[in-house]
């Protein structure tokens, strides 16, 4: 949640890609259905970022633990410095399991 206005939500899924909420959960918008992965694995807001409001810079890193075999490999990290508008893969080549889907 965005600290600065509670109605702003950011939701990750496991294989459901991050969406965004400006109303409180009225209505959902997917922020990230054209990257590389949909796996979600953590949401961070930075807040330095947030002033002023809203927050604008989000972490998200991408995959699951793989202690089955349903878990998603990830992309590496995406960053978004625009409130999830668009977003940049970080470091995604640094990571040891190639991206599957």
């Amino acid at each position: 949640m965005d600290h600065t206005n509670a109605d702003i939500v950011y939701l990750g899924g496991a294989q459901g890609g991050i969406w965004k909420t400006t109303n409180g959960g009225g209505t959902w918008t997917p922020l990230t259905d054209d990257q590389p992965s949909l796996a979600i694995g953590a949401i961070a807001i930075d807040p330095t970022s947030c002033s002023p409001a809203p927050c604008r810079t989000i972490y998200v890193g991408t995959g699951e633990q793989t202690f089955s075999t349903s878990s998603y490999y990830g992309a590496g990290i995406l960053k978004s410095t625009d409130a999830g508008a668009t977003w940049t893969r970080l470091a995604g080549s640094d990571f040891g399991r190639p991206f599957r889907s």
